[in-house]
């Protein structure tokens, strides 16, 4: 039985929902939204249960065409033809370093984010081969051919261990601001704006159009969007 099944019910009760919802996102949002939705869904459907799976999960829009996935949240889009979407969150980056870093209360010039050293997210796995490919990190899929040099000395798997990283080293590195936070208010790390121009990532909600009618999925959507409002502080909007 396809997963999809249980978005065809017509009689829908969340009480009595008792599938698998499955949503592939990176650790990051797991860390973030994790939490807070599974309580929301145990809360209103208390037989349901939730499975995360990896972005870098090989062909995605295939898996949830077919409907292996319920969801992906991601910052590269998805094609419109096949797929819905709601932004869930514009997140800001910025520029981390230790708090006892030289340039920590001056701040770094373009000059200093090309040479000093810096910590990054290793490139996720190819999903597929296209112009818009999904290797790239949010910082090169934002900025292009626009990024300026890099002195890359250390890349790990995922944002969380970054602010660390930089909080004990003599490196800088970007990352979404919410990932800093808790490290800010310690006083560990100091935060500047990037030295260029570069916009918010948009995570997005992607799901295949044959959910759209389906009463679970539309309960399911209302409450994903609480939950990101809550752990983002963003309002979807509808694409």
């Amino acid at each position: 039985m396809s997963i999809l099944d249980g978005f065809e019910d017509r009689g829908f009760e969340a009480e009595t929902f008792s599938r698998t919802i499955t949503i592939a996102m990176n650790h990051a949002v797991e860390y973030l939204w994790g939490g807070a939705l599974l309580q929301a869904i145990r809360a209103q459907a208390p037989m349901a249960k939730l499975k995360v799976h990896p972005d870098y999960s090989d062909d995605i829009p295939n898996q949830l065409k077919a409907g292996h996935l319920s969801y992906a949240v991601d910052y590269n889009p998805l094609p419109e033809d096949q797929f819905s979407s709601i932004a869930l969150a514009h997140e800001k980056l910025t520029l981390i370093c230790s708090a006892d870093h030289p340039k920590a209360n001056s701040g770094f010039d373009i000059a200093d984010f090309e040479t000093l050293p810096q910590a990054s997210l290793l490139r996720r796995s190819e999903w597929i081969r296209s112009k818009n490919s999904r290797r790239h990190t949010p910082l090169e899929y934002l900025m292009g051919e626009e990024l300026p040099n890099r002195n890359v000395v250390v890349q790990v798997a995922s944002f969380l261990s970054i602010p660390s990283i930089v909080a004990s080293t003599d490196l800088i590195a970007v990352v979404p601001q919410q990932l800093a936070d808790p490290l800010l208010q310690t006083g560990a790390l100091c935060a500047h704006d990037l030295p260029f121009e570069c916009p918010d990532v948009v995570l997005h909600l992607f799901w295949h159009k044959s959910r759209n009618r389906d009463p679970s999925h539309i309960w399911l959507l209302d409450l994903l969007k609480d939950r990101a409002r809550v752990a983002f502080g963003a309002m979807p909007e509808r694409q």
